[in-house]
């Protein structure tokens, strides 16, 4: 009878230790949770193109929400208005991108090395 219950319960071991072993591989890591670090642990990308009557708004709303060691970043898609400008100076870091015949397709979006 126990050699029953154990054949019965053994697979259910195996998967509760195979969870376990994957929510403490999941855990987040000392070195992200050390208090003042400038260690930057996401990016959040505004697409943007012709947005110049909105996106100062924009960027100072999400600018005041983020937590620190968030990085906002604007892609002016072939803007032909001050969209970008206007981003730079509400304190967004801004990629601009020219390519009139690829409007809305960002296949070949250079991101500078820092991101």
């Amino acid at each position: 009878m126990i050699g029953i219950v154990i054949i019965l319960l053994a697979p259910f071991a195996v998967l509760t230790a195979f969870f376990v072993v994957e929510l403490i591989a999941g855990l987040p890591t000392s070195r992200f949770r050390r208090a003042g670090s400038k260690r930057v642990s996401a990016v959040v990308i505004v697409p943007a193109h012709d947005e110049a009557l909105v996106i100062g708004h924009t960027v100072a709303a999400l600018t005041s929400v983020l937590p620190e060691g968030v990085r906002l970043l604007v892609v002016a898609d072939n803007c032909s208005d001050t969209t970008a400008g206007i981003a730079r100076s509400a304190g967004a870091e801004v990629i601009e991108r020219n390519e009139a015949d690829q409007r809305g397709r960002a296949t070949r979006l250079h991101l500078p090395p820092s991101i």
